[in-house]
């Protein structure tokens, strides 16, 4: 994902936390985004990443826009970070 915002300098935040059983990193993004394909940079961009480390499996949620746009969506993102639960066994 930092790549895709020019590198490592991208990185606005990081938190690793647990929630339940399961470590969950948070990162944030922020700049010009060119994601694969794109022939030009979108500027003004904000990305917000989570990945959910299960137990079996790892989940990576993302949010990607505007910044004003994700900005608005933050808690909402959050909330959906922190109420991940791992699939119970058969």
């Amino acid at each position: 994902w930092a790549n895709q915002f020019g590198g490592a300098s991208s990185v606005k935040a990081r938190v690793d936390r647990v929630v339940g059983e399961m470590r969950v990193t948070r990162v944030d993004f922020a700049g010009d985004f060119k994601g694969m394909g794109m022939a030009q940079a979108r500027a003004g961009m904000l990305q917000l990443g989570a990945i959910v480390q299960a137990p079996k499996q790892a989940v990576f949620i993302r949010l990607l826009g505007p910044a004003s746009a994700v900005e608005a969506a933050r808690s909402d993102f959050d909330a959906l970070a922190a109420g991940a639960r791992p699939q119970p066994e058969n």
